[in-house]
């Protein structure tokens, strides 16, 4: 929607890390890809950066499927919950922007004038609403897409027809009451019992098979680390009591 209701000197198709063109660039650039470092770091070491934090609800986020992998779900609740920290708990900043996804699906135009209340330099050449009209997706983003589509509410919600996959996630990573309560999707925890009998999906998704393995890697060399720490103490003890 961005790269086709703004005029952009630079919106790559794939998604580009941010300090590609950060420094030495002159012009208005776009990328989806903000990449690592603390918010803090952005923002002050990138004056002219804006960074946009689309809120969604976490339970209908974990049951996103992927044109590249249409047979599994894409992200995790530990995925969601990392990147939520970090642009929730921040401080707020002016070139710190948040929206909210069902915003933007109930009512485009109205989400999209907000948007350029707050980052007023926006140069618009379309509306939000007539981005099915108006976008050519490349490949890599139409696959990602599955289908150009007006922007509507059928995807608020779809969580409860993935009922399993949302129990085995919270199973895996814990509650997430408090960040709903935090973020308004839910006034209490009533909502659990829609999950009561279910039996939790405990599949990985895509990003966690991605990241499982090197954690599975990290986690055994860092207790063979500590085994030779613990038989170091050890042997420091027993050397002194024979030198004793």
């Amino acid at each position: 929607m961005m790269r086709n209701a703004y005029h952009w000197d630079f919106a790559p198709d794939s998604e580009v890390k941010y300090r590609e063109f950060a420094v030495g660039y002159s012009g208005t650039c776009l990328t989806k890809r903000p990449g690592g470092g603390s918010l803090t770091s952005i923002l002050l070491s990138h004056p002219s950066i804006w960074l946009v934090y689309m809120l969604r609800d976490p339970r209908d986020i974990i049951s996103s499927i992927h044109g590249r992998a249409p047979d599994r779900y894409w992200t995790s609740l530990d995925q969601w919950r990392k990147i939520r920290k970090k642009f929730v708990n921040h401080k707020p900043h002016a070139r710190l922007i948040q929206l909210r996804y069902e915003d933007l699906v109930s009512g485009p135009d109205k989400l999209q004038e907000e948007l350029e209340r707050q980052i007023p330099w926006l140069e618009q050449i379309g509306k939000f609403s007539d981005f099915h009209t108006l976008a050519r997706p490349s490949q890599e983003s139409q696959l990602a897409l599955r289908t150009l589509r007006k922007a509507d509410t059928n995807s608020i919600g779809k969580w409860h027809n993935h009922l399993p996959r949302v129990a085995g996630q919270i199973e895996r990573y814990g509650s997430i009451q408090a960040e709903l309560q935090q973020d308004g999707y839910e006034r209490d925890n009533s909502w659990l019992q829609i999950l009561d009998g279910v039996t939790p999906d405990m599949s990985l998704s895509v990003s966690e098979e991605a990241i499982f393995p090197n954690k599975t890697a990290r986690l055994w060399l860092r207790s063979q680390a500590v085994a030779l720490l613990v038989w170091g103490r050890i042997l420091k003890s027993r050397l002194v009591n024979m030198l004793n």
